[in-house]
């Protein structure tokens, strides 16, 4: 998989994986990334299977309170900063496995994304397309 090779090669700190498909997650979590993964959900009944997948810690949220994805994300890293996950020299892998690409309309904004392969870069923030 080519975000957990990536996480190798740049260190990363964390993996966001945006689906709602638990296979993605299983498959992700088959390749045992070295750091943490979490699998940001608004659904209550896949937050708690989440739970029973080997290292992927799920993040529930509301999508009444959430403007896009890049608040999310953000949202994210001050809760993973607060619990000292994460201290200095951020480096996150973002993968967007939604069925439906149209599902987060705010997932591909293409301002200010420098393309290296398949992976864009934006403020230490590696959005892959897996």
């Amino acid at each position: 998989m080519n975000s957990v090779k990536l996480s190798h090669e740049i260190n990363a700190n964390l993996i966001i994986l945006f689906t709602d498909e638990i296979k993605f997650v299983k498959i992700l979590s088959k390749f045992r990334p070295p750091c943490n993964v979490t699998c940001p959900t608004n659904c209550l009944k896949i937050k708690q299977i989440m739970k029973l997948i080997r290292g992927i810690k799920s993040f529930f949220y509301d999508e009444k309170n959430i403007i896009n994805i890049e608040e999310l994300i953000r949202i994210i890293i001050e809760n993973y900063k607060q619990k000292n996950f994460i201290k200095n020299n951020i480096k996150i892998i973002v993968i967007n496995a939604y069925i439906d690409k149209n599902k987060n309309k705010n997932f591909n904004n293409n301002d200010n994304k420098n393309i290296l392969n398949n992976t864009y870069i934006r403020n230490g923030v590696y959005i892959c397309d897996d």
